[in-house]
């Protein structure tokens, strides 16, 4: 889908905004934007809009990706320091476990963030 304003056009496809006056894009590869942006498609298109005609857009989604990615960081953080297995992990210096442990868990992050702040 395709939302434009005389300044901006944002493609939601392929999660591009331009700017129409110096025909510079930027493309956003997180898959939380790409989700929150199908998301918001579907139930919200209005806002996207809204955000288009105001020449918010960029700044949203900057701002969404850095937000989202700070909470998985912190949510994920907060699951190692209450895994037990990762723990033993990490004392007893074994990379693997500790690697898809570790992965597992951030795994869970997401699935919280993404409940709370995606899918919104």
């Amino acid at each position: 889908m395709i939302f434009k304003s005389e300044k901006w056009q944002f493609d939601t496809d392929n999660i591009t905004v331009t700017d129409l006056k110096s025909s510079n894009t930027r493309t956003f590869h997180t898959d939380h934007i790409r989700y929150h942006i199908n998301y918001t498609c579907e139930h919200y298109p209005e806002s996207l809009q809204k955000l288009v005609d105001n020449g918010d857009i960029l700044t949203y989604l900057e701002e969404f990706d850095i937000k989202v990615t700070d909470a998985i960081c912190d949510q994920t953080d907060l699951l190692m320091e209450n895994n037990k297995e990762y723990q033993i992990a990490v004392e007893t210096g074994n990379l693997i476990d500790v690697g898809s442990i570790g992965n597992m868990l951030r795994e869970n992050a997401k699935e919280v963030v993404y409940k709370d702040m995606v899918y919104v």
